[in-house]
Order: structure tokens, then sequence, then C-alpha cells
């Protein structure tokens, strides 16, 4: 029988645990047999301290795979834990499939080593389908739908409680163990500063994850320090996925200067409930925000000189942008003055993102997967028989 012992992380707030719970609630409605091996087992990841949606899923745990393919929801980084979990269940015996998580154009040697495992490959942006296709040959590459939805019923409850702001809110949240570079808050704040500090009918919140670890102690710090401003709300405590979601909900504007990203959560969840965006126009954020939806921000390519991702790339060069502080902050004044421009947005968000989430419902993605996988096997039956 087919099914899909689906690996990777299940708890917490942050991007892919959100997204891995999204592709078992799809797998749930698809009527898929799975499995659910918990990555969090390997490495725990700091956001990882509640389960409140884990729970929904308890009953497919499983400690060894259970059936013959293996489906990877993961970043760059993979590898180690494919090798920790090779090592006890002997993964390589059966049909690999790696849904992959990159915000970078180039890819590096840490992933070429890791897709020589896989026997097939799923983009879930053309951001991400495009850097895969640049440097991947003899290995499958699927597309599908961006695996991003809200709860029906929990999106309702949100959009009824929103609340009426005294001050005009921009919101922004990411986790520190994502590339602080890449995320970009200090231009945000910088911008904030410079437009709206002495403007007491403006604030700026920001929702930092993952800041209990004490490897992030020097970050914190660091944005404590040039945030002190009482415009400025930092929120470091961690919260469960529905009160981030209601942060957002509550937020006038929600304000992405990302450098690059592979997908864009926190953006569709605003744009899911009814908070009017400004981004920049790069990465996987492309596949559901333009100019008709969303302010985006112009930008220039620029070497990517991070730390993390010089680790990552293992020398290799990488591009990704750069954005002028003063078009995020005329970006900033426009959407906190022009009413209009945002209901404007907020109706051309909600039809992009209902279409989008109504894609990815139907994607057929995982028949696709089966029929390689069956493919494969007898392939590899005939190419027995001849030897």
């Amino acid at each position: 029988m087919h099914g899909i012992n689906l690996i990777g992380y299940f708890k917490g707030s942050f991007g892919l645990a959100v997204t891995t719970r999204a592709i078992a609630a799809l797998m749930v409605k698809q009527g898929i047999s799975f499995c659910i091996i918990d990555l969090a087992n390997l490495s725990p990841h700091q956001s990882n301290t509640a389960t409140e949606d884990f729970s929904l899923f308890a009953d497919y745990l499983s400690d060894t795979p259970i059936y013959e393919v293996n489906l990877f929801i993961s970043g760059i980084n993979l590898k180690k834990h494919f090798d920790e979990l090779n090592n006890k269940l002997a993964l390589n015996r059966q049909f690999n499939v790696w849904m992959v998580f990159v915000e970078t154009y180039e890819l590096g040697d840490m992933f070429m080593e890791m897709k020589d495992h896989c026997d097939m490959l799923i983009a879930p942006t053309r951001f991400i389908q495009y850097s895969l296709m640049r440097l991947v040959d003899r290995v499958y590459i699927e597309y599908m739908p961006p695996p991003l939805v809200i709860d029906q019923a929990l999106k309702t409850e949100l959009l009824k409680s929103k609340l009426k702001n005294k001050q005009f809110t921009f919101f922004y949240n990411f986790d520190l163990s994502s590339c602080v570079v890449r995320k970009n808050p200090y231009l945000l704040i910088r911008s904030f500063l410079e437009e709206f500090a002495d403007d007491a009918s403006v604030q700026l919140t920001i929702k930092v994850n993952g800041a209990s670890s004490v490897k992030h102690q020097d970050q914190v710090d660091f944005l404590k320090k040039i945030s002190a401003d009482k415009n400025i709300n930092l929120l470091f405590d961690y919260l469960p996925y529905h009160e981030n979601l209601a942060l957002i909900a509550n937020a006038d504007c929600y304000v992405s200067p990302h450098r690059s990203e592979g997908l864009g959560n926190g953006l569709f969840e605003a744009m899911h409930l009814g908070v009017p965006c400004i981004a920049t126009g790069f990465g996987g954020n492309t596949e559901f925000m333009n100019h008709g939806n969303a302010i985006l921000l112009n930008y220039e390519l620029e070497l990517n000189t991070s730390e993390m991702y010089r680790y990552f790339l293992r020398g290799k060069a990488d591009y990704w942008a750069n954005i002028s502080h003063l078009d995020l902050m005329f970006a900033m004044r426009r959407m906190r003055e022009d009413e209009a421009l945002r209901e404007q947005l907020i109706q051309n968000a909600f039809h992009t993102v209902n279409q989008l989430e109504s894609e990815f419902l139907d994607t057929q993605v995982f028949e696709n997967v089966f029929a390689k996988c069956d493919y494969e096997k007898t392939k590899r039956a005939h190419y027995a028989k001849t030897l």
C-alpha cells in the first residue's frame, strides 16, 4: 500500500513547523496514509516549547518508517539529520523525496551532497524551483503550490476579534535562528525611527522568536539597544501559533524588509487575515505578492556576505536583495496615510491567497510521487533481472 513517512519539524510557531503541519493536514484531507518522524527528536528547535498544534497528529507518530516513501521537509541543512537517521533506519532503502526550503540561488556542497540521496525534489515556490533547476540534474524536480493555509475556523475567529488600535501599528515577526541579516529587522527599525520618531499615533511591534536561546543573547541585547523608543515594542516571549496569528491580525500593516525569502509565511498569513503588506519584491513571496495586492519594494542585487550562508554555501558567491531605507520610509508613510489604498490591497490579497490555497488543497503532487516511486521500482527490478 502506498504511504508516506513524513519527516520534519512539527512543534512550534516557526515557519518550517507551520508548513510541515500544513502538509500533514493536506494528507489527512486527501486520504493519504502517512506517519510522522519528528526531526525535533534529533535537533530540538528553540521554538519547540508548545504542542497545541502537534496534538492533532499525535496518532501518526512513529519512531521508524512504515511506508516506502520518505518525504523530508527541511532547509538546506538536512544532510546532518539524514546521516543520523540513515544510520538508525536505513533510509537509503526507500524512495526519498525532499521538499526543499532555501532562500538562495546558490545551494552549495551541503545541498549537493544531500540531493545525491534523493530520488525526487519538491519545490514549494517558483523561486526555489528556479534555484534547483539551475544546479540539479539526474534528479526529478516537482513543483507544488506553496503549502500555506490557515484553518478556516481560526481565521474566522481572528477576523471577528480584530481590535481597533489606538495607534497605527506596523508589525514584523522573525526567528533568530534564521539569518538576522537576511530578515533585516535593523533596517525596519531605522526606517521607522527616521519617519515616525515624533509621531505618537504610530507604533512598531516586532515579535522575535527564539530569544530564549543563550546563543542569541547578543542579538537580543542589540535589538533592545537600537529600539529604545516608547513607540517600538519588542516581544520576546514564546507564543503559541494562534496567538502569533492574533498579533498579525491586529496589526494595521505587516512589513517584511527581507533580503530574500524562500516562502514568506508571515506575509501570506497577514494577507489571509486582512492586513496590508509592505515587502521586498524578491524571493518566494513573489509567488503570491504583486503590485496589485501589496507594496513591493524595489531592490538592487548585492553580494551575500553573511557568515551563516558562507558556511552553508562553502565559499560559493550568492546574491540577494538590498533595499533602500528611504524607499521603505516612503512606503510606510504611504500606507499610514492612504486608507483607500489599504482597503484595495486587502481585497486584492484576499482574492490571491484564496486562489492559491485552493490550488494547494487540490494538488496532485502526492500522486506524482507515488507514480515516480512505482516507476523507479519497476526500473530497478528490470535492471536486476539483466544482471
